[in-house]
């Protein structure tokens, strides 16, 4: 088995095009958000909205990580799945 990452966290508009072209390619995502950066969760629900529209990627399977789940700063599984809109019914 073989890995290949991207950590596309700092993409910036003229960078869209790239991130495009390896979202296209992929096997399968591991879209990562910090479970301890609250403050950060409005945009990781946009990235991963933007991502789940994408038609070139509809049968790609992904796994949704919260990150530093042990850390004191960290949302519970509850509120990180309200955060970004993921239904108790998802496959977990």
């Amino acid at each position: 088995m073989k890995f290949t990452t991207f950590n596309l966290a700092q993409r910036h508009a003229q960078s869209d095009h790239l991130w495009k072209d390896y979202i296209s390619s992929a096997d399968a995502i591991v879209f990562l958000v910090d479970a301890a950066d609250s403050i950060r969760f409005a945009r990781a629900k946009a990235e991963l909205d933007n991502l789940l529209k994408d038609e070139k990627i509809f049968n790609v399977p992904i796994v949704i990580l919260g990150s530093k789940s042990d850390s004191q700063n960290a949302v519970d599984e509850k509120r990180f799945r309200a955060a970004l809109d993921l239904s108790e019914t998802m496959e977990q």
